[in-house]
């Protein structure tokens, strides 16, 4: 029945029958044009075999029609993972078959394509041959033609620079950090390597709110053992050497601070959602991503040191009630007797800075007073610190010793 479905487009085609059991051997001393396998729902055989074959160089690109008597999304998912090209039920007619063989076969046609033009390029040392990213002679020119074309066409896309941080750079290395990228990327992002450490990369369809996604999946493949820190900006009405200036400003701010991601947009950028630096010939700041990296902050900084201090002080500041609340809108440590109200609360104005003001109100009257820090300045041991000081003036003031 099967076969019968499986049309023949010229004379000269052959079409082969084996058992799955008996394929792997034969297929060892052949080389198909392309593949068709029926599967079994309740078996894994099929799957066992599309995965041998996939292992084997010679068949890492040829197609494979999967045939299945019913549609099982958790099969076809799993068919999908180990390498088939398509599939199809087996009640399909005869013209539903004929398509999916021809469009298997253009397929193979086009990744052969592909493949002849890759092993040029690595030829003339146009690209790695290891993680095919763009050499860094090729670089300008290929983005710069790439911008030119997404902004001709209006395509959304956004570009980064990705490098590792001061305290990962003698241990995170080039090819360890392309490596990993290839693996976060997808094929159709556009990467060329700069400075041997620094990766430039354009992402097509994908608007720039959207790039924090790829920093935290980049994130999650480096572990805690390494970190980047990523500058972006978004593909506009601008060339790419405004792009890679915007970019390269964001890097620097990203890091100060360390793994961070922060995104400039272009001086031509007219949305009200960009947020003016205080140098007024800078690109814009995206106000969102300077609040992600205070999330963040928030989340591994304040929370935390604010926690681990109230424990340590709630047995040791006798007729004192110790209170702590941690949010993106203030945060607020206070400390309450009854001769003392004494409130430390940091705010974020949304911009890359933060305010942390002191209050001591008690009989004899009030004491204000206010830091002002860059977002990166704020660590544990400079929370502390602070913490640490505003415990004592509070203590001075109730004669708690």
């Amino acid at each position: 029945m099967l076969l019968s479905k499986i049309n023949l487009l010229r004379g000269s085609d052959q079409v082969q029958v084996y058992n799955q059991s008996d394929a792997l051997n034969i297929l060892r001393r052949s080389t198909p044009e392309m593949i068709v396998i029926y599967a079994d729902i309740y078996t894994t055989r099929s799957f066992d075999l599309i995965s041998d074959l996939r292992l084997m160089p010679t068949y890492a690109n040829i197609p494979i029609l999967l045939v299945c008597e019913r549609i099982e999304q958790e099969f076809i998912l799993s068919a999908f993972d180990e390498g088939i090209s398509d599939y199809i039920t087996l009640d399909s007619s005869e013209p539903e078959f004929l398509m999916r063989i021809l469009w298997c076969l253009q397929k193979s046609t086009l990744v052969k394509k592909c493949a002849d033009n890759t092993e040029q390029l690595i030829n003339l040392d146009v690209i790695h041959k290891d993680t095919y990213f763009y050499q860094e002679e090729f670089v300008d020119k290929i983005f710069g033609a790439s911008v030119k074309n997404f902004i001709e066409q209006r395509k959304v896309a956004s570009f980064l620079i990705v490098t590792p941080d001061i305290d990962s750079k003698y241990k995170l290395s080039g090819a360890l950090l392309g490596t990993i990228l290839k693996k976060t990327l997808r094929s159709t992002d556009i990467v060329g390597v700069k400075d041997e450490n620094k990766f430039y990369i354009l992402l097509p369809n994908t608007k720039i709110e959207h790039v924090q996604g790829l920093h935290e999946r980049l994130q999650d493949e480096l572990t805690k053992e390494y970190t980047v820190s990523i500058g972006a900006a978004a593909v506009d009405e601008t060339d790419f050497k405004q792009i890679e200036k915007s970019a390269k400003i964001a890097l620097q701010d990203a890091l100060k601070q360390g793994n961070e991601l922060i995104t400039y947009k272009s001086e031509t950028a007219k949305s009200t959602g960009w947020l003016d630096s205080s140098d007024m010939s800078a690109p814009h700041k995206n106000f969102k991503l300077f609040k992600q990296s205070f999330t963040k902050k928030l989340n591994n900084v304040i929370a935390p040191i604010f926690y681990q201090i109230q424990k340590a002080y709630e047995e040791n500041l006798f007729q004192t009630k110790i209170n702590q609340v941690s949010s993106e809108g203030k945060s607020i440590f206070s400390l309450k007797s009854d001769m003392v109200e004494s409130t430390l609360t940091i705010t974020y104005p949304g911009f890359s800075k933060i305010n942390i003001d002191m209050n001591h109100r008690h009989e004899a009257g009030e004491e204000n007073n206010r830091i002002t820090l860059n977002l990166s300045e704020l660590d544990e041991s400079k929370l502390t610190a602070i913490l640490e000081k505003f415990i004592k003036e509070y203590r001075n003031l109730t004669n708690v010793q």
